[in-house]
């Protein structure tokens, strides 16, 4: 049996939004679509693999991507497989990071391997464990044809932890997938073994651009595709004609921010908003970043940096990102979108960064306004 694992595009999951289980998924950006296509492209012109079957995870993102290299594959239709999908959130799907650490406080996964995510969700042990059951059901109902699946980084990256006996929770090297990347493996029913022939085959997106930098964007090209109208300049605008509201609700939607529920969810939870205002980012509270930092939500470091290290160059090249967007709750700035930004500008050595707030009452709004200090008089 050969198994063909491809990660889906990418996606409007992650840790500026929602918990993107089948509820808060919503599918793929633009650039997840077009790299599909690439994959679809690929598979049609070079006979990389003829696959006797198609599968998918039952997430959106995975739907989608599946969807879009079928034909290519010479499918009309696939399966669906629930263990296929990532580490399942439980009750905590559909709820905005913030939410979550509210309800649920600060979660490291592999810092505490048998704590299940939320109620009704997988630990990283059960998530293990589940994954190493599907490749053993895989084997024995598709024994000796070509299987590709279309599911997530961690399914990857926790069958080869699984299959090479690798141990885990680990502080080793780590693996990071690549949204469509291909890895292969092969059972050999005689010796009962797996082989690993490929990780992470990607030369489909050779000369694919990056997510076009726009709006909400953490970190792509530079100056392709900006939108004026989300700059600092242009929140500016806003607020002076009264419908900052509005431009938040619009800067989350816009394609590069990408994420339509957390706008849906922030217009209808906080209704007064104010800025841009300058504020030291040792003030912010965010809710992603690596392990060790304070953040509510650690999350792998490799994944992080690569998406950080984009927008540390542009910073250090005297480029303003569009203002982070961030919620006044309990008295805490919370990042609810823009933590790779606020870190990029971190590490090009500033200490403040732009942002729009937003308050549930009118009163704290204009107090905050009527109190605030321009931290950056003197900042270069």
């Amino acid at each position: 049996m050969r198994l063909i694992l491809i990660r889906h595009g990418d996606a409007y999951a992650g840790f500026d939004g929602v918990v993107s289980g089948p509820k808060g998924c919503i599918g793929l950006t633009d650039l997840g679509r077009r790299q599909a296509a690439a994959l679809a492209s690929h598979l049609a012109a070079t006979d990389r693999l003829r696959a006797d079957v198609l599968l998918s995870s039952t997430l959106p993102r995975a739907i989608e991507t599946a969807k879009l290299i079928a034909p290519a594959l010479g499918f009309d239709s696939f399966g669906q497989r629930g263990d296929l999908c990532e580490i399942l959130t439980g009750e905590a799907d559909g709820l905005t990071w913030d939410e979550y650490a509210t309800r649920y406080g600060s979660f490291n996964m592999e810092a505490e391997p048998e704590r299940v995510f939320a109620p009704g969700g997988e630990s990283w042990m059960s998530f293990h464990d589940r994954v190493r059951r599907l490749f053993g059901e895989l084997v024995t109902e598709f024994a000796g044809r070509t299987v590709v699946a279309v599911c997530h980084a961690g399914v990857i990256v926790a069958s080869i932890r699984v299959l090479l006996d690798v141990p885990h929770p680990g502080r080793g090297a780590r693996l990071q997938p690549t949204n469509t990347g291909l890895t292969e493996w092969e059972y050999d029913e005689t010796r009962q073994r797996w082989t690993l022939h490929s990780f992470n085959e990607q030369t489909h997106l050779l000369g694919l651009g990056r997510r076009s930098f726009a709006p909400g964007s953490d970190g792509d090209d530079i100056g392709e595709g900006m939108s004026e109208e989300f700059s600092v300049e242009g929140a500016r605008r806003a607020a002076g004609e009264d419908r900052l509201r509005d431009w938040v609700t619009r800067f989350l939607a816009s394609p590069g921010s990408d994420n339509p529920v957390l706008a849906e969810k922030l217009s209808a939870e906080l209704a007064w908003w104010g800025g841009p205002f300058q504020l030291p980012l040792s003030s912010l509270n965010r809710l992603a970043g690596p392990p060790g930092d304070p953040v509510l939500c650690p999350v792998d470091e490799d994944y992080w940096d690569e998406r950080v290290d984009s927008m540390d160059e542009l910073a250090e090249r005297g480029w303003d990102p569009p203002p982070v967007i961030v919620a006044c709750r309990d008295g805490r700035f919370v990042l609810e979108d823009g933590n790779h930004r606020a870190e990029g500008v971190r590490r090009a050595g500033r200490r403040v960064v732009w942002a729009v707030l937003g308050f549930a009452e009118q009163d704290e709004r204009d107090r905050f306004s009527a109190e605030w200090d321009d931290p950056a008089d003197d900042d270069s």
